[in-house]
């Protein structure tokens, strides 16, 4: 989605990558690594959430990929509170669906989610009659 040449899009890829660049330099003081710039591409995609919907257990990290940044934005939350909350699995060793294991975030609209790529998440069903409408995307070292 991000090499369309569309304003709106690129203007959602700014803010992404600007958002993107905080959240690195913020994570890089917490571990006392200090922070550089990277040469990154943005990759992304739209996604269409309908009554029934969901995301199962996943991560977008493996040994041969340089995701290091994953995220989705919210551009129509669609029904709010009808489900299908973005989660996120704070042990990827426990796979049972608990309140001690689990971060569950809303939808809403502009909403800016951005997670280290290894963290396992999913989405739960959605069962609202307006579509949900996000743009998810992986953050990559291309160098």
């Amino acid at each position: 989605i991000f090499l369309s040449e569309n304003s709106d899009i690129k203007r959602l890829e700014s803010f992404i990558l600007d958002e993107c660049q905080n959240y690195y330099k913020y994570c890089s003081n917490l571990s006392e690594g200090g922070s550089d710039d990277l040469e990154v591409k943005l990759e992304g995609w739209y996604q269409i959430l309908k009554r029934g919907d969901f995301h199962g257990y996943h991560n977008h990290s493996n040994l041969m990929s340089s995701y290091f940044i994953s995220g989705v934005y919210y551009l129509d939350p669609g029904d709010i509170d009808q489900g299908g909350e973005f989660v996120t699995y704070l042990n990827p060793q426990i796979m049972h669906f608990n309140d001690t294991n689990t971060y569950k975030i809303k939808a809403d609209k502009g909403l800016l989610i951005l997670f280290p790529s290894n963290i396992y998440h999913s989405v739960l069903p959605y069962t609202g009659d307006t579509d949900r409408v996000s743009i998810a995307f992986n953050l990559r070292r291309t160098i």
